[in-house]
């Protein structure tokens, strides 16, 4: 574009009228300005023209794809569908999940509530009959009938099996009226070991009837339970036994004898339900029952149940069977008396059993043993000493043992180590020694030697370093 100022004309035209060199340059560069608005019009031209085809060609993809789709289905419509699917059945399982606690929950409540009411109107039929026996007996007498001998002899039975026969009602009576009158005494007027077996009669209810009267209004009085020598017939009946004996929250001795042996029912499941029912006991005495494979008891033991006594005697038990007692053992601090003998343990498995009361491996060994416990035919626990009596001992016969080989500075720096904080530890071990020492076995070694040997040889540079 030309400029109209007149100035800006006038030195225009001067130039071009300029000498042959000016004119010259002065056409090359009009030349070259010309080209290269030339090239800058045909770009524009061209990037005009070639954005239409370009739109065109994007168009005609996304048509392509779209048409694609719409052929085999959309993809963004079907990742849609997938989705919800998705989380409908997250939102689904969760509330199914939720539904499924909620139902175990209100069933395990349920189950609770039933238990309670079944125990509820226990308590109140046996009320119900306390009550209606108080109210007939406000006088009471013992008004059962005397059976006369003649009654035996015309059943069938000969003269012993008759005068047995006035022994036991004698013994019921007597049992029944001293219950009644709250005198405390050891009913043993069923007790038939050793003596003929009783025949069932019904001449004998109203006297049985008697016995149950007297107990039902005194059985909160009952303190011990023998069961001996009446065999039980089956689980059902046991597990009822088991169950009456729990919900009585007074009997702590129970006394289940030769019971379950003959039978075929499981009296390691009744004695493993007694020790995992909560309730403390003084005695559990299941002499003679056949008990065998005891994993049940063993594991119910190791929870430390409140149990002070268990008598297992005259059983089936095996080498097995003392070895999980023994690791049982490791874990109780209740239990102060266990009876084994008469089992078919041999040697090897009451070993194992001294182990659990005794292990001189090691300090620590020695520690984690049990102190609480007195086993038949196994020595460590003695009756006449308390826990930490027995502790004490056991600690210093190891002491007294190793003294012996002269060998405690060996083993305290394998126990201890040899650090040098070790050393504050050396006159509460030498302080131990004095205080252990009036526990110890007659043959163990004096505790004056057993210091000596330590002075000499532990870590005494040290400790002076120190």
């Amino acid at each position: 574009m030309l400029s109209t100022h007149p100035a800006r004309s006038r030195s225009l035209v001067a130039s071009r009228e300029g000498t042959p060199v000016q004119k010259g340059w002065a056409g090359m560069a009009r030349r070259r300005l010309c080209s290269h608005s030339h090239l800058k019009r045909k770009g524009r031209a061209t990037a005009v023209s070639m954005e239409p085809s370009r739109r065109s060609q994007g168009d005609e993809g996304r048509k392509r794809k779209l048409e694609a789709s719409n052929r085999k289905g959309s993809p963004v419509g079907s990742d849609d569908m997938d989705f919800k699917a998705l989380l409908d059945q997250h939102i689904n399982s969760t509330l199914q999940a939720r539904l499924d606690g909620q139902a175990e929950s209100q069933a395990q409540e349920v189950n609770e509530l039933r238990e309670k009411c079944e125990v509820l109107e226990a308590r109140c039929s046996s009320l119900e009959r306390s009550i209606q026996v108080l109210r007939k007996d406000v006088n009471w007498t013992y008004s059962a009938p005397d059976i006369p001998r003649s009654h035996w002899i015309e059943q069938g039975h000969d003269e012993e099996y008759a005068d047995n026969m006035e022994d036991n009602i004698g013994r019921i009576k007597q049992d029944a009226m001293r219950i009644r009158n709250g005198v405390y005494i050891y009913c043993r007027c069923l007790d038939y070991e050793g003596q003929l077996t009783i025949s069932h009669d019904d001449a004998l209810l109203p006297h049985f009837k008697e016995l149950a009267d007297a107990i039902q209004l005194r059985n909160h009085a009952l303190e011990r339970l023998t069961w001996s020598d009446n065999w039980i017939p089956s689980d059902e009946l046991a597990d009822l036994l088991i169950k009456s004996i729990i919900e009585n929250r007074v009997i702590k001795r129970i006394w289940l004898e030769n019971s379950f042996n003959q039978s075929g029912v499981n009296g390691c499941r009744a004695l493993a339900a007694l020790m995992t029912c909560g309730r403390p006991f003084d005695l559990l005495n299941f002499r003679g029952n056949g008990l065998s494979g005891i994993d049940d008891v063993a594991a119910a033991l190791a929870t430390n149940p409140q149990l002070e006594r268990l008598l297992i005697r005259d059983n089936q038990l095996n080498d097995r069977d003392a070895d999980l007692i023994a690791q049982a053992l490791k874990q109780n601090t209740n239990l102060q008396e266990l009876e084994l003998d008469g089992n078919n343990i041999t040697s090897n498995g009451f070993e194992k059993m001294s182990t659990a009361i005794y292990d001189p491996s090691s300090l620590s060994a020695v520690e984690s043993c049990n102190h609480t416990c007195s086993v038949d035919r196994v020595e460590g626990n003695e009756y006449v000493m308390t826990p930490r009596q027995r502790r004490n001992r056991k600690l210093y016969q190891l002491l007294s043992t190793r003294h012996v080989e002269s060998s405690n500075a060996r083993h305290l720096n394998a126990e201890l180590g040899e650090e040098k904080h070790i050393i504050k530890l050396v006159p509460k071990v030498l302080h131990c020694i004095q205080c252990y020492s009036s526990d110890r076995m007659a043959d163990s070694s004096m505790p004056l030697s057993i210091t000596f040997e330590l002075i000499k040889t532990w870590m005494m540079p040290e400790l002076f370093e120190h």
